[in-house]
């Protein structure tokens, strides 16, 4: 993309590179948006694929654009520094990812706030002191943060649903937000003189950059042509092109103007094009399954295994279960408690719900977890756990 913006823009090696770093991210949330929307539902291997491309560019496109920026305003920045600099930004960004995502599930189960609503405040807090405290020591805040949420995604913690829900709400409000802001600073009488190198360019990256960086990624992967293809032809951009591109507009370089308006023309021209294809594509290449009605994580687990189980479980007093949080009993994910009866009353629990001797359960989950279920209700409380 880079050596392709360099022949055709007039532009150095440096600022096409650039602009390449700046266009690289891409906007995983946008593609399953429209296909949500138009009622298709990808394979698990490719929707995968897309998720974990859409999460981990993100940060490459960040120490790209700042990197190159390096170069182009000092010219005698050290390469070998940048790849130090790299390579501490990527380990220290996982590690730092990782270890607070695992430590945030703790804290949220071990933390009993008296309204609902305050784990969503608990969840930003979480969230900007990853960014912060990754940042501080050196590494990558954003592949922070993405890997948290992977971390988090994957385990059991109260509030696990409505928190998803919230974030997924936020996540949306901020690109509005950062579409409608960054616009204000487009001009259009300075698009027009821009308009045909800019569809060059974005024709070039759509039809001939991608596909070739899509196959060589996964020239050794087991997937089918048809993956691959349609793999190609997702790579939508949203607003983090447009973000970065306004980092050469601060930095003052050369060509810093030019380069916003190119990059708006490539959004543009991948929203259009890309964006209103993704769905027909998809039915075309054959890469679609059919969609399930999603009320719920556990009833869209157990449709998609076509068995299911509604029992009854007993807590008795000297149960390893009593007196224990929801979220503390280590269930599978496909277990749904869909209602307690505590002597006269009855309630829909949640994570943070305690039980206690002599609740009765009513669960739905999967025939296969049935047995463990059983046993873990009917297990005795160690005599240690009892005295302590």
């Amino acid at each position: 993309m880079g050596w392709f913006a360099h022949r055709v823009a007039g532009f150095s090696l440096l600022q096409g590179m650039l602009l390449g770093a700046i266009v690289s991210a891409t906007d995983a949330a946008a593609v399953f948006s429209i296909l949500r929307s138009s009622g298709v539902s990808l394979r698990q291997h490719v929707t995968a694929v897309l998720e974990l491309e859409s999460g981990s560019n993100d940060p490459m496109a960040v120490f790209l654009t700042t990197a190159l920026l390096q170069l182009l305003v000092n010219s005698s920045a050290a390469y070998g520094f940048l790849v130090v600099d790299f390579v501490k930004q990527m380990a220290f960004g996982a590690a730092a990812g990782i270890f607070i995502g695992f430590a945030a599930v703790r804290v949220l189960n071990r933390t009993r706030l008296d309204y609902p609503g305050l784990y969503s405040v608990m969840t930003i807090a979480i969230v900007l002191f990853t960014y912060g405290a990754t940042n501080l020591i050196g590494g990558s805040g954003f592949l922070a943060v993405y890997l948290a949420g992977i971390v988090m995604g994957n385990r059991n913690f109260i509030q696990r649903r409505t928190l998803t829900r919230f974030h997924d709400g936020v996540a949306w409000l901020m690109q509005i937000a950062m579409f409608l802001t960054l616009g204000l600073l487009v001009f259009p009488s300075h698009l027009a003189p821009v308009a045909g190198t800019s569809l060059t360019i974005a024709a070039f990256l759509i039809f001939v950059a991608r596909p070739l960086a899509v196959f060589a990624s996964l020239s050794f992967s087991r997937m089918s042509i048809r993956d691959k293809v349609f793999i190609s032809w997702v790579g939508l951009r949203g607003a983090v092109p447009i973000v970065l591109a306004t980092f050469p507009l601060l930095a003052g370089i050369p060509m810093a103007p030019a380069i916003f308006n190119i990059v708006f023309f490539i959004v543009l021209a991948s929203v259009m094009i890309q964006g209103t294809t993704i769905a027909p594509i998809a039915r075309l290449l054959r890469v679609t399954v059919p969609t399930v009605t999603d009320w719920s994580p556990a009833e869209a687990h157990l449709a998609s295994r076509g068995e299911s189980a509604l029992l009854t479980l007993q807590v008795e007093e000297d149960s390893a279960a009593a007196h224990r949080r929801v979220v503390e009993l280590g269930w599978p994910r496909e277990t749904l408690i869909l209602v307690v009866y505590r002597g006269k009353e009855f309630f829909v629990p949640n994570g943070a719900t305690e039980l206690k001797a002599n609740d009765r359960l009513i669960v739905l989950t999967s025939k296969e977890s049935v047995e463990s279920l059983q046993a873990s209700v009917t297990a005795r409380r160690s005599p240690t756990a009892c005295c302590s």
